[in-house]
């Protein structure tokens, strides 16, 4: 985008949404937007950082869906459990086999919360 005398240039997007005009207004649309990429970013940040998907060679087939599908259930689970810091509660829950299957199998998650 060019400059045009001392103002910026301004930025126009589209958005598709179930809202009704009166609750479509650029406030509203501003925080929903906002909050769709706090959550899409923060998981593809830990996704990237933690398990290195960005270097991963499974590119075609299913294969790069299927290995999302499962960092994901890991980080949903270490999240359950209490995990603010991924890496670290992903490093606690490699100690064990026993671990890892407690946060799948137990009835209540154990609290690693202080990790």
């Amino acid at each position: 985008m060019a400059w045009t005398g001392n103002a910026p240039p301004r930025k126009s997007s589209t958005t598709i949404t179930g809202l009704i005009r009166d609750q479509a207004d650029t406030a509203a649309l501003s925080v929903l937007v906002r909050g769709h990429w706090q959550v899409d970013n923060g998981l593809h940040y830990v996704r990237d950082t933690t398990f290195k998907e960005d270097a991963s060679h499974a590119r075609t087939g299913t294969p790069p869906a299927a290995l999302a599908a499962v960092r994901n259930t890991v980080i949903a689970a270490l999240r359950l459990a209490g995990a603010t810091n991924i890496a670290q509660a992903r490093r606690w829950a490699a100690g064990t086999v026993e671990r890892i299957i407690n946060l799948f199998t137990a009835r209540t998650n154990p609290d690693i919360s202080a990790l």
